[in-house]
Parts: structure tokens; sequence; C-alpha cells
């Protein structure tokens, strides 16, 4: 899968998302398409809101497929993508925001780090990435309506069995 992406400077870059060796014809992953875990449409309570999620809704989309399909060791938690607003904010400032549960069940150098370190780790590996693509969005990043950014990233003590998002 290649994507072409338009920045905010206005030039082009293109990704290219190659299949996992470890994936089989036969996984779930490859025989269907992703369905977007984004906010459902009845919990955005303004028109503000429902005016941002209904925008940019394709580019959420597309997002989300390189999230599922290129990094596979990342799940967006269920509704983990959307127009949210800060609890305890009266005002209706919406923020684009991406909730992602890590898996790092197969890492014994992620469960030999100290906490502070883990942390680090995690928002070094992925938080950037994905604080920079959800920014990299052309018109979502220059719309008025929208106040910021948000990435939030969970992932299990070691030692804990996997759960999913």
């Amino acid at each position: 899968m290649t994507t072409v992406e338009t920045f905010r400077d206005g030039k082009r870059g293109r990704w290219r998302c190659l299949p996992c060796s470890s994936r089989s014809p036969s996984s779930a992953r490859v025989s269907r398409r992703p369905r977007i875990p984004s906010l459902p449409s009845r919990q955005y309570n303004t028109s503000k809101a429902k005016a941002l999620a209904s925008t940019y809704k394709p580019q959420l989309l597309r997002f989300y497929e390189h999230v599922y399909w290129c990094l596979p060791w990342l799940g967006v938690a269920k509704h983990g993508i959307g127009f949210r607003q800060p609890k305890g904010i009266t005002a209706d400032d919406r923020y684009l925001s991406v909730w992602v549960m890590i898996d790092q069940t197969d890492d014994g150098s992620f469960a030999a780090m100290s906490r502070e370190r883990r942390v680090s780790a995690m928002f070094s590996r992925y938080g950037v990435d994905l604080l920079r693509r959800l920014t990299a969005m052309t018109s979502a990043a220059s719309d008025a309506d929208l106040t910021g950014f948000s990435v939030v990233l969970s992932w299990p003590k070691p030692g804990l069995p996997p759960t999913g998002p």
C-alpha cells in the first residue's frame, strides 16, 4: 500500500507500507478492511464537533489504516480516534485525539527498563510519530474549529497478560 500525503508546507510525501512476512492470507487483518474506531456521531453533541467529524472522516480513516496495516504492534482503542473535548472544560474546545494500546509483550528489554525509561521509550517510539502524522493532515491543522491535538499511549505493565484495545 502506498499513500501520498500533502503536508502543511505544501510538499507531498509518500509512505509505503509493506505487508509483514508473518501475516498469512487467512489472517483476519488481511481478509477485511478495518473499521475505524472513531467516536460515534451521537457522542458529538455540538454542531462544531459534528462538522469536524464529518469533514475529516476520510483523513481519519487513512490515518487509522496506516496504524492498522503499518504498525501492527499498536491497536487503536475503541472510540480512540475523534474530536474530543477535555473533561472539565465548558467551552466547545475540540482536540483531534488518538488513543493507542501498545503491545510490548515480546520485548524483554522494555520490561527491564525503569518506569521513567519506559515512558520515555514509548513516547519516543510512538508518540512523536503519531503526533506528527496527526498534525500533518493539511486542512485539520489549519482548521480554526480545532483547538489542538492529543496522543494517549497505553501499555500493560510488564508481567501482566496482554489485553486488546
